[in-house]
């Protein structure tokens, strides 16, 4: 009877157990959830100049977390900006005795060594960066961080928008470890700047376009960017309901870009026009008439040619005859058709096609 109670208290100190379990890992996760969203805020705030509030995120994520090595390194990133280097040699010994090996603390180190000694290269490329030096200024950063820059702040950010852009001219392609990045930090800007890089390489511009739209919605990526990039993607879509349907999809979302509405208008009007003349009948004629001619089937083409004509009388006949001999008082056959009798050149050169009296060019 003894054996049964002690096994019964044993199962239910396990499950106790695995409850109390369970629920500290729910919590863990739902930590981690608030972290990395406290994470994304602080390079916002740096990038727009905002240090005030970058630190206020910090110490806020420091009260859920004192100990987690990438706040600390933010913390520590954020002294540097700040010029306070000894505050950030502190926070980098701190971070060496919570976790020597962390990523934090390998960035943080970094980060001290950058705005020490390094500050010089680093002052050099920005300067060259900002000049449109681009393989220069991505010689520079290769140099200043041959490991690579660190995962902390918006060093690395700002390391890839340069070597991308060299790359997009002839460099080394960077695409996935922008990808990687990415993934590992949860930090939309890099797939951002990825999407820079291909369009500075003219990649089809539907892919960017939806990219882009698809980037918008993400937390915490550069609007400003993002906006630019896309309005410069939209330019190169294609005049065609897929294109049409990219610049609807970017005025849902800014309602009050007049350019780019005034680029759709523009876009649709041409689309109609190209709708209409596809389907004209005058012109389809004329199609008949060339496929007609390329199979030297001449009845057929002269029926073609006809009709085009009852369709519009006043049509220019250049449109009949300027694929296969120019008729501007010579005759130039197109490589890849049939030579046209003696007889035809000189009714094309006279303007007579089938003693039609009518000029090539009216």
């Amino acid at each position: 009877m003894q054996e049964k109670l002690g096994a019964a208290r044993g199962d239910a100190g396990v499950t106790l157990g695995l409850l109390a379990g369970t629920a500290a890992l729910a919590q863990t996760e739902s930590l981690s959830d608030v972290q990395r969203d406290l994470l994304r805020n602080p390079r916002s705030w740096i990038e727009r100049g905002r240090l005030d509030l970058a630190r206020q995120t910090v110490e806020k994520l420091l009260t859920i977390s004192p100990d987690m090595p990438q706040a600390l390194a933010e913390l520590g990133n954020l002294a540097l900006q700040e010029h306070q280097p000894q505050e950030a040699q502190r926070l980098l010994d701190r971070l060496r005795q919570i976790d020597p090996q962390a990523q934090a603390t390998r960035d943080l180190q970094t980060l001290v060594r950058v705005h020490g000694q390094g500050q010089e290269q680093l002052a050099r490329m920005r300067l060259l960066a900002r000049a449109g030096r681009q393989q220069e200024a991505a010689k520079v950063a290769r140099e200043l961080l041959p490991d690579g820059p660190p995962e902390t702040g918006v060093l690395g950010l700002e390391y890839y928008r340069i070597v991308a852009a060299a790359d997009a001219h002839g460099g080394t392609g960077t695409g996935s470890a922008l990808q990687d990045l990415a993934t590992r930090t949860d930090d939309p800007n890099y797939r951002l700047i990825e999407l820079e890089a291909r369009q500075a390489q003219n990649a089809p511009a539907p892919a960017l376009a939806l990219a882009l739209q698809q980037l918008a919605q993400v937390p915490g990526v550069d609007q400003q960017r993002l906006r630019d990039l896309w309005r410069r993607v939209l330019e190169r879509v294609p005049t065609n309901t897929t294109g049409l349907a990219h610049l609807q999809a970017y005025l849902q979302r800014y309602h009050g870009d007049t350019d780019i509405a005034q680029l759709l208008a523009t876009r649709r009007t041409a689309l109609a026009r190209a709708e209409r003349w596809a389907h004209d009948p005058a012109r389809l004629a004329l199609v008949a008439a060339q496929k007609a001619l390329d199979t030297n089937d001449l009845p057929r083409a002269k029926d073609r040619l006809q009709a085009a004509l009852a369709l519009r009388p006043r049509m220019p006949m250049r449109w009949a005859c300027s694929d296969w001999y120019a008729c501007e008082r010579r005759t130039t056959t197109r490589r890849d058709s049939y030579s046209p009798t003696p007889r035809a050149a000189r009714n094309c050169r006279s303007g007579v096609i089938w003693n039609w009296p009518r000029s090539c060019g009216a």
